[in-house]
């Protein structure tokens, strides 16, 4: 269910290495450190596909989870604290959809 304003969310099919893929599974992780090359919407959802980076395969396992919101580099000229955030990377957070 999208629980956002978002009229057309889109479903990003995702690469997630087994320890990101198991906490967020289980509840534990609720956010994505990502580069931000997909145009990340809140309301859109992910498909999370594990992926074992040593043998390069997917598991076969997925769970999908929803964006809350997306924390991203602001560029405010008044700020002068460092940036938190590479520019193009952005935090997303993320609810399962069960």
């Amino acid at each position: 269910m999208n629980f956002f304003h978002n009229p057309n969310p889109v479903t990003h099919e995702l690469k997630s290495w087994p320890l990101f893929f198991n906490e967020t599974e289980d509840g534990v992780r609720s956010h994505e450190l990502r580069r931000n090359d997909r145009d990340f919407k809140q309301g859109d959802y992910l498909l999370m596909r594990e992926y074992n980076p040593i043998t390069l395969e997917y598991t076969g396992r997925s769970h999908m989870v929803q964006i809350t919101l997306i924390t991203e580099n602001t560029h405010n000229p008044c700020a002068e604290s460092p940036k938190g955030l590479n520019d193009g990377y952005c935090v997303l957070s993320i609810q399962r959809v069960v």
